[in-house]
């Protein structure tokens, strides 16, 4: 039963893939009806996956790459 943001938030990833009974599921969308944070919270949820993707997508400019690679081997003592 879903009776806090708490409780919530512990079950929203089985929400959004469907695992939810339909009490369970009716209790949740009840939840969130009536808390504004909540819902926040999983319109953000939602979209990270989307953002990661597009983060992803981009070309990392080559400076930050050679920086990158310096950092790396600086760190591990390795040279190329």
């Amino acid at each position: 039963m879903t009776h806090t943001c708490n409780d919530a938030l512990k079950h929203l990833v089985d929400y959004l893939e469907g695992d939810m009974d339909t009490v369970a599921s009716q209790q949740l969308e009840a939840h969130l009806a009536a808390c504004p944070p909540c819902v926040s919270f999983l319109k953000s949820y939602k979209s990270t996956g989307k953002v990661c993707k597009q983060a992803l997508e981009r070309e990392m400019p080559e400076e930050m790459k050679q920086t990158l690679r310096e950092f790396l081997r600086s760190k591990t003592n390795h040279s190329s």
